[in-house]
């Protein structure tokens, strides 16, 4: 629904997926980064908005906030994504 928000990672989104920087595991790192390009690619659609709350120092949550849907789309972002995910 409009206005709904998913926080998709708490951190630094940019260096968590830096591997000299990040302490997570290689699958870990690129399943974030998969996330991250997914969050953008929604964003391009104009289905949701990509803001970040700052926690603290080096500290943000990343959340995306569902937008209306566009009068020219005829599939909802999730459908969207189980058909992508299903040609992988």
């Amino acid at each position: 629904m409009p206005g709904d928000r998913l926080e998709y990672h708490r951190g630094f989104l940019v260096l968590d997926i830096f591997p000299m920087f990040s302490s997570l595991s290689d699958g870990a790192r690129a399943e974030l980064s998969r996330l991250g390009s997914r969050a953008f690619w929604a964003a391009e659609l104009g289905l949701v908005h990509l803001v970040q709350e700052r926690l603290g120092p080096d500290q943000f949550a990343y959340i995306a906030v569902a937008r209306p849907k566009p009068k020219a789309a005829a599939v909802s972002l999730s459908e969207l994504l189980l058909a992508e995910r299903e040609a992988a």
